[in-house]
């Protein structure tokens, strides 16, 4: 199976981080990476359940969590004070 440059960066940041890699959490690293806005839980949760239905809110919340925590994606809280979350690029300028 040939994994895109994506996954195998994805899975590299995991492995640094000792994060198990499963199925439903590089769905959600990949759905953020994929966003051209910066999503909030509940829309990186159902753009997830697009491509997996096995994918439940609880472990959307529980991932965006631990990849904030490591490192691999950034939290940011808006002005409305909403948080969004945009994952962590060596080469993301605003």
């Amino acid at each position: 199976m040939n994994k895109s440059a994506f996954e195998q960066d994805i899975s590299m940041k995991f492995a640094n981080a000792d994060i198990r890699t499963t199925a439903q959490r590089l769905l959600i690293a990949e759905t953020i990476w994929q966003s051209t806005d910066h999503p909030d839980a509940d829309m990186i949760y159902r753009r997830a359940i697009q491509k997996d239905s096995s994918v439940s809110l609880a472990t959307t919340y529980r991932t965006l969590n631990l990849l904030e925590e490591s490192g691999i994606i950034r939290k940011l809280t808006m002005q409305d004070g909403k948080v969004r979350f945009e994952i962590e690029r060596d080469d993301h300028n605003h």
